[in-house]
């Protein structure tokens, strides 16, 4: 179709998803395309930089810092209402939470926090930069995960580029499902994160 080919199979199959929910007509328009696409492209600008920075990535043990909880407590409810809503067929409220995390919580607000992280020489900076790869790494490889039933080009183009798996060489759309960890959900670090943030915004408004 002339929207594929302007703006790409994953672009359309956002607007089939999120125009309305399952079971009522959806007219088309170029509008949501045209939006899908600009979301394409800052996740994936977000991701080339967070893969950059994952090249010397290693698994292991680490101490996640105050923003760290934060994003990944918001990552694991994220989870949980992405995956109720793929369940009861409600792929418009699913994309919607996807993208709503994506764009501002991880791109706007998560990346502009930790880069500092991964290019500093302070004493402890190593163990920081560590903490900052390890929450990169998992908060990437989970919105692949969870955009791959509406956008599966590129959430497989992300995974296959994520260093670290162990099955990488499989299809992204034949691993697990991903399950919400609730030893990663703390609600102070979110309150505190969310309190934080909103003072930054402020400022920079201000």
């Amino acid at each position: 179709s002339e929207a594929t080919r302007k703006y790409g199979a994953d672009s359309l199959r956002q607007w089939a998803a999120a125009g309305a929910a399952t079971g009522y007509d959806l007219p088309f328009g170029w509008g949501e395309v045209e939006y899908g696409k600009k979301f394409l492209t800052k996740l994936w600008n977000a991701a080339r930089f967070t893969l950059s920075n994952l090249h010397d990535f290693e698994a292991g043990s680490v101490k996640p810092e105050p923003i760290d909880q934060w994003i990944l407590t918001k990552l694991e409810k994220l989870t949980a209402s992405a995956t109720r809503a793929y369940e009861n067929f409600q792929f418009n409220m699913a994309l919607e939470s996807i993208r709503e995390f994506t764009w501002h919580t991880f791109c706007d607000q998560y990346l502009e926090a930790v880069k500092h992280r991964l290019y500093s020489t302070e004493t402890g900076a190593t163990q920081r930069r560590k903490a900052a790869q390890y929450t990169l790494h998992r908060c990437l490889l989970r919105i692949a995960q969870l955009l791959s039933p509406i956008c599966p080009h590129i959430s497989e183009e992300i995974y296959q580029n994520i260093p670290g798996l162990k099955i990488a060489s499989r299809s992204i759309h034949l691993s697990a499902w991903p399950q919400v960890d609730s030893n990663l959900i703390n609600e102070k670090a979110e309150d505190d994160g969310d309190a934080i943030l909103a003072i930054v915004s402020e400022v920079r408004r201000i």
